[in-house]
């Protein structure tokens, strides 16, 4: 019994690692989204080919960006976690599942 609370521990756990990737990458865009909607014409990247021949306040390193293939990968990974997760929590005896946090996704999306 013991081993199937564990078990959905360490898969919560997991699920929560990808799940805070995830939404760090979001802010991350959402800043940079909302800077080029203010005011594009104070926003460059460095890093990303010709440079821009003005002058800037707000410059993000293109390097520092995941590609559409990375994002799909981690987006693979936290639909794997939460499946994960979500069958560690069915194994877990109903009367042991009072003292321990059920999966609620909801606070992920």
């Amino acid at each position: 019994m013991a081993g199937e609370i564990e078990a959905y521990l360490r898969a919560r756990k997991a699920f929560e690692r990808v799940a805070t990737e995830l939404e760090e990458l979001a802010d991350e865009i959402v800043e940079i989204g909302e800077s080029l909607r203010d005011d594009p014409t104070d926003v460059a990247f460095t890093n990303a080919g010709a440079p821009l021949d003005a002058s800037v306040s707000r410059t993000f390193d293109a390097e520092d960006w995941k590609s559409a293939k990375e994002i799909q990968a981690l987006l693979v990974q936290y639909h794997s976690a939460m499946d994960e997760m979500h069958a560690c929590w069915e194994k877990v005896p109903a009367d042991l599942r009072d003292g321990v946090l059920p999966p609620d996704t909801n606070e992920w999306n």
